[in-house]
């Protein structure tokens, strides 16, 4: 096994470097899989949406529980599209949306 390239095809040096690249790669690709977001605007986001439940909550009370249960779960969906992609949250909209 020779050590520089050749006729003989890739020296072991370079299949050595080749596969650490690879690894390289493998490893940024598990650290960032599994990293948490630790970002401000996603903790505004969920400030925000604590803040609509807060509004929405009596004034989905005061509609009858269709209304009561429209927003929780329109405030289920906030939170968990938080969780995922990133969003922002437009409170007027979903009063609106919700509340008619």
């Amino acid at each position: 096994m020779r050590l520089r390239n050749g006729e003989h095809g890739y020296g072991v040096v370079t299949k050595f470097l080749h596969w650490l690249t690879v690894a390289a790669i493998a490893g940024q690709f598990v650290v960032g899989w599994t990293m948490e977001a630790d970002d401000p605007a996603l903790k505004r986001e969920d400030e925000r949406i604590d803040q609509l439940e807060e509004l929405g909550e009596e004034q989905a009370e005061d509609q009858g529980e269709a209304a009561e249960q429209a927003f929780e779960s329109e405030i289920d969906r906030l939170r968990d599209e938080l969780d995922a992609p990133r969003g922002r949250v437009c409170v007027r909209c979903v009063l609106r949306r919700v509340l008619g």
